[in-house]
């Protein structure tokens, strides 16, 4: 009889140890989680601060030319040396004059004139529109894709005489996101039309992926950050932070494989099994220093 109460004693001492480790493999997992979507944000509010300091800053860039006396007078000779000084400053930038007509007067050597009077973005800025933000087009100088930035040239009565325009192609952007990727991270823009204008798969780009049918577009386009977990094609999950840029409309994305939380969850669970094993290791061990002391006594 002794041994029986003693025995019952024991493993009614163990069971909290093991109802514990449960909730704490639960609670682990769940903080986890909560820990990772927070640094998550903020990695993409932090990506979203980049993009917008570099349209910011391009825009800075063709303001502060448009309203340069050479510019406003179309002095060619002047204004050349100008806008290639400005494309060493900022690489991924291509400045051009474009005169009422729609023709590109000034531009730097490397690349050929073209007429744009047509395009949305010239006649947006022709119509006094400060700051311009094309849909991504195919630059008619170079033949890439690429987006547009413009701002108006006034003369000194306030007329529009013109459009100061930048250009970025879509493979200069990639560059710039695929540099504030990790292994683990893939930073991607998505224009508000859904498709993808800058990703690490170069291949999204070039073939302009659509996902304006997906939940987290959808969503990160109303102007709430939030998070989505999507089911690719070949059937593994990914998880994607999303946040909108009010001043490009871009949705700017951070997507992770579902993968990546595994090992510290696999850890979690390998903590809370070895503190299973180990509070029912101490319990056998104690059943038999109990049954030898009872067998003891007994003698």
């Amino acid at each position: 009889m002794k041994m029986r109460i003693m025995t019952i004693l024991l493993f009614v001492g163990i069971i909290p140890t093991i109802v514990i480790s449960l909730l704490y493999y639960r609670v682990s997992q769940k903080n986890f989680q909560t820990d990772r979507d927070q640094l998550n944000m903020h990695k993409v509010q932090a990506i979203q601060s980049e993009v917008d300091a570099l349209y910011s800053m391009h825009m800075a860039v063709l303001k502060l030319l448009a309203r340069n006396s050479s510019v406003r007078t179309y002095d060619l000779k002047k204004i050349k040396p100008m806008l290639a000084d400005m494309e060493k400053t900022h690489p991924m930038f291509i400045p051009i004059a474009v005169d009422r007509r729609g023709r590109q007067v000034a531009k730097t050597e490397t690349y050929k004139m073209s007429e744009i009077g047509d395009r949305q973005f010239y006649i947006d800025a022709m119509g006094g529109k400060e700051e311009v933000l094309s849909e991504v087009v195919v630059s008619r100088s170079t033949g890439l894709l690429t987006v547009i930035m413009a701002t108006p040239i006034h003369d000194n009565d306030g007329k529009v005489t013109g459009v100061m325009q930048g250009s970025i192609n879509l493979m200069q952007l990639t560059e710039f996101v695929t540099h504030l990727s990790s292994k683990e991270l893939s930073a991607f823009i998505v224009d508000k039309d859904g498709k993808i204008i800058a990703h690490p798969n170069k291949d999204f780009v070039m073939n302009r992926k659509d996902v304006a049918a997906t939940p987290y577009f959808k969503k990160g386009m109303t102007g709430t950050p939030g998070v989505e977990e999507i089911t690719q094609s070949s059937g593994g999950k990914s998880i994607i932070y999303y946040s909108l840029d009010k001043k490009t409309g871009w949705l700017i994305c951070l997507e992770t494989s579902e993968r990546t939380g595994g090992d510290r969850k696999i850890e979690v669970l390998w903590l809370t099994l070895l503190s299973f094993i180990i509070a029912l290791a101490a319990a056998l061990a104690g059943y038999h220093l109990i049954k030898r002391i009872v067998n003891s006594d007994a003698q």
